[in-house]
């Protein structure tokens, strides 16, 4: 029974250590986006944001 909850666990670690890897790629992609994003407008004066 020990055993039985032992590999439960560790199939379970397994996923979040998935998951958890998928969120950081996810995580990098975004990140990339903003910093193209905030380059860009900054190269354009960021016009029309300004009060």
């Amino acid at each position: 029974m020990a055993a039985e909850a032992l590999k439960a666990e560790q199939a379970r670690t397994q996923e979040a250590c998935e998951a958890l890897a998928e969120a950081r790629g996810a995580l990098a992609v975004l990140q990339e986006q903003a910093a193209l994003y905030w380059n860009n407008t900054d190269k354009t004066g960021n016009q029309g944001t300004e009060e």
